[in-house]
């Protein structure tokens, strides 16, 4: 009688602590599922941040800007890249020395003018170039022109301007829809 009695009392501490392992295991689930959606949380933040401060640094829409850090992180480069790259083509086209005449030269080769994308917002530059890069079958011709029209980030820009302007545009839309 005395075996059966210790023995059930076992069976009552095994099942006690059988139950809050359980609970301690659903603790730590919940605690890296809340821990998961903090993560995630804080880096949309840090998303907004970015595309926020860029916003005010080049006066262009935050919501634009969104649809370019999509479309940029698709083609493994980053929006600050993107921007950087734009910039340089903004200054280039504008300056009269060897830079602006490089320029000005490789728009011809690919069939663009400095006149017609200084009439554009950056984001039809953007497009118009992709386009036109699609011609530049030459892989090295293709680096050598994202090079003098985007600066060091011309390389980077590359899997973005391979799309063309429909592929650039599908990504804006699916960022919109995300």
């Amino acid at each position: 009688a005395k075996f059966e009695e210790g023995m059930t009392r076992v069976d009552r501490r095994l099942e006690s602590m059988q139950r809050s392992a359980g609970k301690m295991g659903q603790s730590l689930k919940n605690l890296f599922v809340v821990g998961g959606a903090a993560a995630f949380i804080k880096e949309m933040a840090a998303a907004g941040d970015e595309v926020t401060t860029l916003a005010e640094r080049t006066g262009r829409r935050v919501g634009s800007l969104s649809q370019l850090k999509y479309v940029a992180e698709r083609g493994n480069t980053s929006l600050e890249s993107l921007i950087k790259g734009q910039d340089q083509l903004a200054k280039k086209m504008g300056a009269t020395d060897d830079e602006g005449k490089a320029v000005v030269k490789v728009l011809d080769e690919i069939g663009l003018s400095a006149n017609s994308l200084r009439a554009m917002s950056p984001d039809q530059q953007l497009d118009a170039i992709a386009d036109a890069m699609g011609g530049v079958k030459d892989p090295t011709d293709r680096a050598r022109i994202a090079m003098v029209l985007f600066g060091k980030a011309g390389t980077e820009l590359l899997p973005v301007l391979k799309s063309g302007s429909g592929g650039i545009k599908d990504l804006r839309e699916e960022a919109d829809r995300l």
